[in-house]
């Protein structure tokens, strides 16, 4: 059994989202510090990380890291979206093609270093496009993507990327699933009634994840499909009207969130082979041994989960960690209640959207938290 906890100090209001975890368990994603967010890199050893980042660097996202310790994402940089790759060292930034492109957002990340991503291009016809990027040479993949709109959401171990595409000649037009393997793109099939539709993730062997809408009772419901190049298969949701199946764990097992009717509570769940289980029901189990596929969740109410495949005796292994409380007053999260954190109360002074901030509980940042501050220094 393993038990961490990357967001000891931030907690709940700190939004804490990993993206991605290595075989050797080191894990990136992003944590919301206030109103902006912070790439990060974990580790046992090490704990919390940022990268480093230039100064006035905003919203910064981790998206990858490849067995060898290789990091991709995206933030804004020198006031600009740009991607950005950490090799444990030197950090790279990947710049739009000169007079062409706008912004650069990192969706994936290959085992072999190459970098997946959409470029926000200067066409209003077609404002996104897929890019791959590797040791300093960005390519834009022109052909067939620039006559239509292509919306990534990831890519695979391989650096086969999917997202949606705009089918204008559907009627009416619709995003439509796709998949971008070298410079082969393939849209993938969907129900005809269906008014939406995107791969989600890689399902096994030419299988791939999908959300679809399907009209039902006057409106649009989400609910997942399994795609190949020439067939759909809309798997049974049990009791639930809706359901966003968006991770796959492993072949036929996959995790996400359903609910019924349209005022329901959403409830984190598992789909296995055709039956769902909530994720608190996933079993433990310290004998699962080696993880060959891992997927990292943070719950709204402070729990990690890290789900994947393990011993073929039992179907998923969860690893569960409840969330350290965070230190009273201590804004920066550095374990202490210092000048640091007075810093952070002064220049959110007067302001209602820091509520980490909002030490005495009033809904606004002043002297009241300014005291009580003062007092948990001690």
């Amino acid at each position: 059994m393993v038990f961490w906890s990357p967001a000891s100090c931030f907690g709940d209001a700190a939004g804490l989202n990993v993206r991605d975890v290595n075989v050797h368990g080191v894990a990136v994603g992003r944590q919301l510090r206030f109103v902006s967010w912070t790439a990060f890199m974990w580790t046992v050893e090490g704990g919390v990380q940022s990268f480093p980042f230039p100064p006035g660097s905003s919203d910064t996202h981790a998206v990858g890291i490849t067995d060898d310790g290789l990091v991709a994402g995206h933030g804004g940089i020198d006031g600009a979206l740009r991607g950005w790759v950490h090799d444990g060292t030197t950090m790279t930034f990947i710049d739009p093609l000169p007079g062409a492109f706008q912004s650069v957002e990192v969706v994936g990340l290959a085992d072999d270093g190459t970098v997946v991503g959409e470029i926000h291009t200067t066409n209003p016809n077609v404002p996104v496009a897929p890019f791959r990027w590797k040791d300093g040479t960005i390519t834009a993949i022109e052909d067939p993507q620039f006559r239509i709109p292509v919306h990534l959401v990831g890519a695979t171990a391989d650096g086969t990327a999917y997202g949606a595409f705009w089918n204008q000649d559907a009627s009416p037009a619709r995003w439509e699933p796709v998949i971008v393997a070298g410079d082969d793109v393939r849209p993938l099939p969907i129900p005809s009634e269906a008014t939406f539709g995107r791969v989600a993730d890689a399902a096994g062997p030419e299988t791939w994840l999908a959300v679809v809408e399907m009209p039902a009772d006057g409106n649009e419901r989400p609910m997942p499909a399994l795609l190949t190049d020439s067939a759909y298969v809309l798997p049974h949701t049990g009791p639930f009207t809706e359901m966003f199946l968006d991770v796959s764990i492993d072949e036929r097992l996959f995790s996400g969130r359903a609910r019924s009717g349209d005022a329901g509570p959403w409830k984190e769940v598992v789909w296995d082979d055709g039956t769902i289980r909530p994720s608190m029901a996933v079993v433990d189990d310290t004998a699962a041994g080696e993880l060959s596929s891992l997927q990292v969740r943070h719950s709204s109410n402070g729990t990690l989960y890290l789900l994947g495949a393990g011993h073929p005796d039992v179907n998923i292994v969860s690893m569960v960690a409840p969330v350290a409380p965070p230190v009273a007053g201590d804004l920066d999260c550095d374990g202490l209640v210092g000048f640091a954190d007075l810093l952070i109360l002064l220049s959110a002074w007067t302001r209602d959207d820091a509520p980490r901030a909002d030490l005495d509980g009033s809904g606004a940042i002043g002297l009241g938290d300014l005291q009580t501050l003062l007092q948990l220094r001690g």
